[in-house]
């Protein structure tokens, strides 16, 4: 710049100094803006463009919420996973006194119509069958001609009952469960709408089974518990306990 007389002092550009648009994209450095250059923001937000194109951010999500898309020219959300399972609990004896495994109405709610119970039941005593049944109103529905149910063994035996329990019998011939180390039933058992009201509450699943002589039996069984809404789950032995070891895990299938 030209001058008149002696040279001005040097001072140093403010903000003030320089109008809007004078710093172009063009004129920025390929990787000139770093982190720090950023203006602070929400923890746990996204940054996206909205469908004028400009900058957006994406608002944080609860905890265990997957990211979302919602189609070109829309934000994207965090939402719930669309399917798949949760697993609701798990049940682990610590010793030979349980006559039961329970899951009650906490987790057994609207959230999902289908369910997946799946694990290892050990018999502290020789001999028992394994039975099952729906709760409700947090006690176990033992009505009478309340249930049916059939299950079959892959060696050709079966067993056929309508309308006529209290229970449903997941095995039908054998010598059932034994004390012996590796003895015991590992099932995986779905359960299908049991708080509706308007159908049965359908229970049906495969075993591989130990039997108390040591020999091994496959065993497909289905039931039924023909009532309103049922909000709980037992699964327990005929004679005896669970014995320590016995888990079972229930899942919920999303809606």
């Amino acid at each position: 710049m030209a001058y008149i007389g002696k040279q001005p002092a040097k001072a140093a550009l403010t903000a003030s100094d320089i109008s809007d648009g004078i710093i172009s994209e063009a004129k920025m450095a390929d990787d000139a803006i770093s982190l720090t250059e950023l203006k602070a923001g929400t923890d746990g937000e996204l940054i996206t463009w909205d469908a004028s194109g400009n900058p957006a951010a994406v608002a944080a999500g609860t905890s265990g919420h997957f990211l979302k898309s919602q189609g070109a020219g829309s934000v994207p959300v965090f939402a719930a996973a669309s399917s798949g399972l949760t697993k609701l609990a798990s049940t682990t004896t610590a010793d030979a006194s349980s006559a039961a495994i329970t899951f009650s109405s906490t987790y057994i709610t609207t959230t999902y119509d289908l369910y997946l119970l799946s694990g290892w039941c050990i018999p502290a005593d020789d001999g028992g069958y394994l039975l099952m049944r729906v709760q409700s109103s947090g006690s176990d529905d033992s009505t009478t001609n309340g249930y049916g149910y059939e299950n079959v063994n892959m060696g050709g035996d079966n067993h056929h009952s309508t309308n006529q329990e209290t229970y449903i019998r997941l095995r039908s011939n054998g010598t059932y469960g034994g004390t012996n180390a590796g003895e015991g039933w590992y099932l995986n058992c779905w359960i299908n709408n049991p708080l509706s009201s308007s159908y049965p509450t359908m229970i049906n699943g495969t075993a591989n089974v130990v039997q108390q002589d040591g020999n091994h039996e496959g065993t497909v069984f289905s039931g039924a518990r023909y009532a309103s809404a049922n909000n709980g789950i037992t699964v327990y032995w005929d004679t005896g306990n669970h014995d320590t070891g016995s888990t079972l895990t229930l899942y919920g299938v999303t809606k």
